[in-house]
C-alpha cells in the first residue's frame, strides 16, 4: 500500500501574515484498516494529493456545510486532490487524469471552526468507521451511531473491494451554553420525552440515539419562525449532485427534508436546551399523533455528560 506522500507548493498569491496553518483531515487504509489522519497546510501554499488503486489516501473530509455531503471514490477515480489556503479560506479540486477540474465550493476557515462534523466511511470490503472532526482542529473515532451511507440503495452497481463512499453531516456549534437538567423519559414502543415551548406549544420528542441530528414536524414549528433550506451534496466521478434532504435513524428514514429552523429554547421532559437545530418535515404517522420530532445525537453530544437510566423490565 502506497504512502501518503503530499506535495506543497508555494502559491503565487501571498496569504495575510497572521493567518494560520490549516489543518487538513484525511481519510486513510492502513494494514490496521480505515483511519483519520491530520496534515497541516501553511497559508499561501497548496497541498497536492495523489489518488490512486495502491494510495493510502481515501478522500478529504471537507464538508460543504451544515447538512450532508458524500464522495463516493472508486479504484478508476485516479487523480489529485488539490487544496489551497488562501489565508481565510480552503479551496478543494480534484484533478483528474483528462486534466478537467471538479471543484468543491470555497470555505472560510472561521466558519469551519464554529462546525462539527461526523464522518461515515463505507468500504466495499465490509469496511465501516466513523470520526467526528470538531471546529476544523480535532478528530476522533466515533462509536455513537450508525455509519450512514447515502448511497445505499441508490446504486446501479454493488460497492466492490476498492469502492469507498465517505459521508460527512455537518451542523454548526451553537454558542449557546450545554443542556442542562434531567429528562424524564416514557418507555413505550420509543422512548419519548414531553417538549415544550416558550410559547407553550407542547408534544413529543423520540430520543433516537441513533439518529445523527434532529427533526422536528411542520406542525411544531412556531408561525413566524425561519425555515431555511436544506440539501444533500454527491460528489463522484461523474460529477456533482444535489439530492432532496433525508435523515434517518432507528426509525427509519423520514421524508424529504422541508428546510432546517432553530428553536431558541425548548424544554424536553425537564432538560433546557437553548438553540436547538432541526430538521422540518412530515413525520411518518406511524409514529404517533403526538410525536412532534425526533431528538438525535447532535443535540445529546452538547451535554458535558449523559447518563440513560430505565427501568427493569420484567
Amino acid at each position: 500500500m502506497g504512502r501518503l506522500l503530499p506535495l506543497i507548493l508555494a502559491l503565487l498569491v501571498p496569504a495575510a501574515s497572521h493567518a494560520a496553518d490549516a489543518r487538513l483531515f484525511l481519510i486513510t487504509r492502513t494494514p490496521a484498516g480505515v483511519t483519520i489522519s491530520v496534515d497541516s497546510l501553511p497559508p499561501g501554499q497548496v497541498a497536492v494529493f495523489p489518488l490512486a488503486p495502491d494510495s493510502a489516501l481515501i478522500d478529504l473530509v471537507f464538508p460543504v456545510g451544515p447538512g450532508q455531503s458524500a464522495s463516493l471514490v472508486r479504484p478508476g477515480d485516479a487523480g489529485m486532490l488539490v487544496v489551497r489556503h488562501r489565508g481565510d479560506a480552503l479551496q478543494v479540486a480534484l484533478r483528474r487524469p483528462d486534466g478537467g477540474m471538479q471543484d468543491r465550493p470555497t470555505r472560510k476557515l472561521a466558519d469551519m471552526a464554529r462546525e462539527e462534523t461526523r464522518v461515515c466511511v463505507t468500504g466495499g470490503d465490509g469496511s465501516r468507521r466513523a470520526f467526528v472532526v470538531r471546529g476544523n482542529a480535532e478528530a476522533w473515532a466515533d462509536t455513537a451511531g450508525p455509519v450512514m451511507n447515502m448511497f445505499a440503495g441508490k446504486l446501479p452497481f454493488a460497492l466492490k473491494d476498492g469502492d469507498w463512499v465517505v459521508q460527512t453531516e455537518t451542523w454548526r456549534r451553537p454558542a449557546a451554553a450545554a443542556p442542562r437538567g434531567r429528562m424524564a423519559l416514557t418507555r413505550g414502543r420509543y422512548l419519548t420525552a414531553p417538549a415544550t415551548l416558550p410559547g407553550g406549544k407542547r408534544g413529543r420528542f423520540i430520543v433516537d440515539l441513533g439518529a445523527a441530528e434532529s427533526i422536528v414536524s411542520r406542525s411544531f414549528v412556531p408561525e413566524g419562525q425561519a425555515i431555511e433550506p436544506s440539501a444533500m451534496t454527491e460528489y463522484s466521478s461523474r460529477g456533482t449532485r444535489l439530492l432532496d434532504y433525508r435523515a434517518g435513524g432507528a426509525t427509519g428514514p423520514a421524508p424529504v427534508a422541508l428546510g432546517h429552523t432553530v428553536f431558541p429554547a425548548i424544554e424536553l421532559g425537564g432538560l433546557n436546551v437553548d438553540s436547538l437545530e432541526a430538521q422540518v418535515t412530515e413525520l411518518p404517522r406511524g409514529l404517533g399523533d403526538d410525536i412532534a420530532g425526533i431528538l438525535g445525537i447532535d443535540v445529546l453530544r452538547r451535554c458535558d455528560r449523559v447518563r440513560l437510566n430505565l427501568p427493569a423490565t420484567g
